[in-house]
């Protein structure tokens, strides 16, 4: 993989990797009848669809994280709560991406042997090659602003917390924390799409033969 995916999860608590990965598997499962039963739909609904799955693994981070941090910290409903949920979705939708470019890599093995689809002109071919290379590029520089909006979040929260007395300082870092929280969305909205961009065109470019 072009980016350094893996860099992410260095980022996080155990807690959060253990409820990102449960997100993972449980969408997974949710997932497969949810592809099988709209695999005919046309474009443009199937892409709604993704649209709704991208979400099912923050709804399972978010439950999961109330229960857990409920349970072991009395914190139903807090920022820790809330920073555990998103921390486990972005976990979550890394893992998927992961496991989708392994599985189309795996498909191929079984199936038979990947090979450029000769249907496709070189023009065409280059534009795939470059789409996929600049997309992976965009990935890589997503993740890594998220890395440090990560850091950000952690440290304005902890000086909030421990060191913050007047309401007026607390309400200022509290804004800058929303802010944060939604530039963190819009890179993990960014790098999904990306993703499902990438396996698209990464179908489009190989066909399988057998052997």
């Amino acid at each position: 993989m072009e980016y350094e995916i893996f860099n992410i999860f260095k980022n996080y608590t155990l807690e959060a990797l253990l409820i990102g990965f449960g997100a993972f598997l449980l969408t997974y499962l949710i997932k497969l009848p949810i592809k099988k039963k709209t695999s005919t739909l046309e474009e443009n609904k199937r892409k709604m669809v993704n649209i709704v799955i991208m979400f099912i693994p923050l709804v399972l981070s978010f439950i999961a994280s109330v229960v857990y941090y409920g349970i072991t910290e009395r914190q139903w409903i807090s920022l820790l709560v809330l920073d555990s949920a998103i921390s486990s979705w972005l976990i979550s939708l890394s893992l998927y991406a992961i496991v989708s470019r392994i599985w189309l890599v795996i498909k191929g093995i079984k199936s038979g042997k990947l090979q450029i689809n000769s249907d496709l002109t070189k023009e065409t071919i280059s534009y795939i090659k470059e789409t996929i290379k600049t997309l992976n590029k965009e990935n890589k520089t997503a993740e890594k602003s998220l890395e440090a909006i990560t850091e950000k979040l952690t440290s304005l929260t902890q000086l909030r917390d421990l060191f913050c007395q007047d309401s007026s300082e607390i309400l200022e870092l509290n804004n800058e924390i929303s802010s944060l929280k939604e530039t963190e969305n819009e890179y993990k909205a960014q790098i999904e799409s990306n993703t499902e961009k990438i396996n698209t065109f990464t179908e489009k470019l190989y066909t399988k033969t057998s052997n």
